[in-house]
Formats: C-alpha cells, structure tokens, sequence
C-alpha cells in the first residue's frame, strides 16, 4: 500500500482571470510509498473537496484529478480546474467561511482514496473575494463583531483581558505594553465619573474596622511586598513584560473578536427560558425507582405468580387437554387428522389400479368426499361433488385465491368487510386498507409508517408519511433572500408541516424549498410540506422503496439558526446543521402525510 508522507501546504495563490475561466489557487504535494520511496513519474488519482464550517463541515464543492509526480514526486494541480463532481468553484460564497480543504490521494491513479488530509483555508477565500470586496457595507455584513459600547467609563477596571504586570513595572501609564484603547477621551479622571461604582453607605467613616465581610488576613506581618505574596505566579527573569514574549499564548482566530459569548461559534442553543435547574430540562430521562436494588422483586410489570404455585407443571391452569387414555400409535388414534378422500362406485362406475374413477356409461354420478381429487371421466356427463375445506375458528369464512378456497378470520363487531389487495379484510367502520412502505398511495409513495411512541401513532388506524415520486428541484435556496429567524425550529417526526407553515408566514412569497413545497398539487392533492429533519432521516432510512433519490444533500424544513438549517447526504445517511441557508445545490423531496 502506498500512502502520503508530506503534503507540502498550498505554496501559491495564483488566479487566473483569462476568458470563461473562474479564479483558481494551486496546490501542490509529494507523495512517497510505505518504504518512504517517492513516488516518481505517475499518475495519481487526487479529490478535492472545500468543507464549510469546520473540518468535518458540509460539502461546498468538489473536484477530482488525475496529475503525473515529477522525478521528486511532486504533483502540481489547480483547485477549481478539476472535473466537478459536487456543486460549482465559482458558487462558492467564500464569506461565509471558515473553509478546509480535504485532500484525498490514490497513490495506484484511480478512485479508491486511502490517503486523507484536512486544512483549514486562511487566506485564499480573501484573495478570492477580493474582486468584489470594495463593494460591500459593512452593514451587510453578516456574522460582523459586536461593538463595545460608547458609554464606556473609563475605568481600567472594567477592561476585560487586561495583561499581567510585572512586578518591575514602574507604574507609569506610558511604560506599558499592549496597552488597551480607551475609546471614551472624555473620561475625567475623576472617580464620580466611574460607572458601576461600589455603593459607600452615608454612614461608613472611611476607616478599615468599619468594614463588612472583610477578608481575614492570614498574617499580621505581611509588609505589603509582592514578594510576601503566596502562590504567585513564576515570572522568568527575561520576561519583557510584553504580551508578545508569553509563550503557550492562545491562537486567536479572528482578531476581531470582542469577548462576547455571541461572537462564539457552534455554542449550544440554549432556551431563553431555561433556568439552568435539572428540573427545567426537557427529555430528560424517566427514573422509575431511584431505590432499585437489582432484585427481581424490585421489577415493574412483572408476571403474577399465584402464592400456591409449587413450581410443578401439575400446579399450572389451563394446561392442554391429553387424551386421556394413552395412544396406541394407530393413526385411528389421532384427533384433527386429514380427510382421506373415499370412493363410491356403483353400476357404470369403476376405479381402475391407478386409484381413478372411471364412468363406463352415461349419465352417471359419482360421490367423491374429500379434498384435491383428480377425476378421469369417459363421458361428459359426469359430476363430481368435492368435499369443502373445514373451519379453524367460529365465525370464518371462505375465499377462493385463484388456487385453494382460504379462510378469512372472523371480523369484530361493527367491522366492515373490505377487499385489500384482492383479499376480503375486516376494517374498522371508514377504515382504510394497511399500506407498505414502497406502496404506491394517495399521490405519492409511502415513505414511512409511524411506529409505537412516534407523535400521532394509532393502534388501530395507520398513519404515516407520503413521498413524491420525484424530487421537486435539484438544487434551491432555504431562506427567501435574507437572513432571519423563522421559528422553525423542530425536528421530530410530525413538525414538517408546521414548520414549513412557519417559514412561507415569515419569509413570505419566494422562490425557495419551503414554499416550493407549499404550492406543490400532485396526484389531487395540495397539502405537501417540506419534511423536518427526522422525518427526512426516516426517507433516507427507505429511500431504496421509495425511488428517484440521488446520492446529494436534500433540505429538510428544521432551521438550526439565523443563518443554517438542517439537511442530509443522502450517500451516507450524515446529517448537516451548519448548511447556509443561500447554499444552491441542495434537492427538495416534498412529503404529505396520511
């Protein structure tokens, strides 16, 4: 097996701007074998995929070559000049970032890459949008920092990140590094221009003893020196004093953050009413007895076991009837054995060595009982009277299914006998006959059937979910042109239609997912909706009955945030929250349900 050594990072960001081409940047890297040869002189078999988000992020775009190493094993190729499998180079909205390159080697030249590496890309998607970049507002940027306030009051003490000072700091203002930016210069100076000072009551006079919960000091002789202090911090003797000496410094992404939790990205959704307490959490699971100890005794909806029971077979109630007497081994000792059909002969009538009935003259009856007899007649006139198959239970009935004359179980009261499949059922009153996933069914084709714990699960009626034959666009928008919250948040199993209510009431008249399923009517019916994300993982789960699914991302009608909502690849199942909602090359299968 071959394998990658070094990949040799993007060196180059050269664009091309000739006629009909879309900018590229170029990449390069060298492939060696398992013995750390390098792989000279061949073709290789390279894709390259830009993930949105994060290094495991969704699929933007991806492309696939097949370059020939150099003598040192180098290959050379530009990313947007490959052959396009997912999505377009030029459609790629590189504001929307951050983006990783994911490169995958075939060291043989063909398509069976085992040879894997992920890198986030930092300065091409700049390079790229440079183009257009003089003509945007900062207004109409999304995911912008939050601005600290005007208002702020000037004092040092309500920065936030301030640096450590070293003890040999000479105390003077000017004399320090990375000094922060006062953005207010009307600050006074004075102390009753500081906002968010403690509150001295009238009455405090200023001296120590008249303090409340002050903190104990340990040691009465502690000279004020930094030196007395415990567990202070080790400072080298060469350190600076200067922020840009710390080493095991932090890597800041975006130097532009503010310090706000909501500048952080892939942070939880918290509810805006939840407390913080256990008891507010939803979901949570349901402890039956806090107190189980493991016995059986312990076990809820266990088995009544009468206190009489000895344990012995001859203890048990309602055991079945033996005969009585023991059986002989004769078959005349057996009950609910077989008819054996019997023959009657009489005058014109004979059955030859071969077990037949033949009529010898005209106009003659034969009496057969029994079931599945073959009867050889010399005249046509000739009748056979065939036995008809017994009942098993009370209140059956019989139907012949093209080969044997079947049974059909009793029905109940009030029930109604309704052919299904060209099988005489029993249905409750207006009940409908049982579908199956893969059936063709009220417009479309049935997708999915609620299960036992699923919202608006029946017992006794059926209920479920209905896909169209086909996809209804190969690539369209979630939101309607902006970025805003519609509200349509939920993804379990029966909020598709609410959701995508939801999004056509905020979003309003568009071209987009939600409300191309809204307006859909196929096969007389006009109640589609698009499917929230657990139903959509259900569909993926069925596709192969269903039919017409390509291996691409669908959308499903569950937005994550402001800017992504949830869809899934239908090659491998992967569900998707960090999809922009502006992404082009997603599909659309709208649902109803039934």
């Amino acid at each position: 097996m071959k394998k990658l050594i070094s990949t040799i990072a993007i060196s180059t960001m050269s664009f091309v701007s000739m006629a009909q081409s879309p900018d590229k940047f170029t990449y390069q890297a060298v492939v060696r074998s398992a013995s750390t040869a390098l792989v000279a002189n061949s073709t290789v078999g390279v894709r390259l995929t830009i993930l949105q988000g994060s290094a495991s992020g969704s699929v933007s775009y991806s492309e696939t070559h097949t370059p020939t190493t150099n003598a040192n094993g180098l290959f050379t190729l530009e990313v947007g000049g490959g052959t396009a499998t997912i999505g377009t180079f030029v459609a790629i909205n590189w504001t929307n970032g951050p983006y990783f390159l994911k490169s995958e080697i075939d060291a043989t030249g063909g398509t069976s890459y085992d040879i894997v590496s992920t890198s986030q890309l930092l300065s091409v998607p700049y390079a790229l949008h440079s183009s257009s970049a003089g003509s945007i507002e900062w207004a109409n940027v999304q995911n912008k920092p939050s601005m600290n306030s005007n208002t702020f009051s000037g004092s040092y003490a309500d920065l936030t990140n301030k640096p450590t000072i070293p003890a040999s700091f000479s105390g003077s203002y000017l004399d320090l590094t990375d000094k922060p930016i006062i953005i207010n210069n009307t600050f006074t100076g004075s102390y009753s221009d500081l906002t968010n000072k403690p509150i001295i009551p009238a009455s405090f006079s200023g001296s120590n003893l008249d303090l409340t919960n002050k903190p104990v000091i340990t040691n009465n002789t502690f000279t004020g020196s930094y030196s007395d202090l415990t567990n202070k911090p080790t400072i080298p003797a060469s350190f600076s004093g200067s922020y840009l000496d710390l080493t095991d410094k932090p890597v800041i992404i975006n130097n532009t953050f503010t310090g706000s939790y909501s500048d952080l990205t892939n942070k939880p959704t918290i509810p805006a009413s939840f407390s913080g307490s256990y008891l507010d959490l939803t979901n949570k699971p349901v402890i039956v007895n806090n107190t189980f100890t493991g016995s059986y005794t312990d076990l809820t909806n266990k088995p009544i076991i009468p206190a009489s029971f000895s344990g012995s077979y001859l203890s048990l109630t309602n055991k079945p009837n033996f005969a009585i007497v023991a059986t002989t081994g004769s078959y005349n000792d057996l009950i609910n054995k077989p008819m054996i059909t019997t023959f009657t002969g009489g005058n014109g009538i004979t059955i030859n060595g071969s077990n037949q009935i033949v009529n010898t003259a005209p106009d003659r009856t034969v009496s057969i009982t029994g079931v599945n007899v073959t009867v050889f007649g010399v005249y046509p006139a000739f009748t056979v009277t065939s036995g008809i198959k017994n009942g098993t239970i009370s209140g059956q009935m019989l139907y012949w299914n093209g080969t044997i004359w079947a049974n059909v179980k009793p029905g109940l009261d009030n029930q109604v006998l309704t052919y299904c499949k060209g099988v005489p059922t029993w249905l409750p009153s207006g009940g409908l006959c049982p579908v199956s996933i893969g059936d063709s069914h009220q417009g479309g084709i049935v997708a999915y059937i609620l299960q036992s714990g699923d919202p608006g699960y029946d017992a006794n009626v059926q209920h479920g979910l209905i896909a169209a034959p086909s996809d209804q666009s190969t690539g369209i928008v979630w939101y309607n042109g902006s970025y805003i919250t519609t509200g349509a948040t939920a993804t379990a199993i029966g909020s598709g239609n609410v959701n995508t209510n939801a999004i056509v009431a905020a979003q309003g008249t568009g071209s987009y997912a939600a409300q191309l399923c809204a307006d859909l009517t196929l096969g007389g019916y006009s109640d589609w909706f698009l499917p929230s994300k657990d139903e959509l993982v259900q569909i993926y789960t069925n596709r192969a009955a269903v039919g017409g699914f390509n291996t691409v991302l669908y959308w499903s009608s569950s937005e994550n945030n402001v800017n992504d909502a949830w869809d899934v690849w239908f090659g491998n199942g992967n569900v998707y929250g960090w999809s922009g909602k502006n992404t082009t090359i997603t599909r659309v299968r709208a649902v109803r349900a039934f």
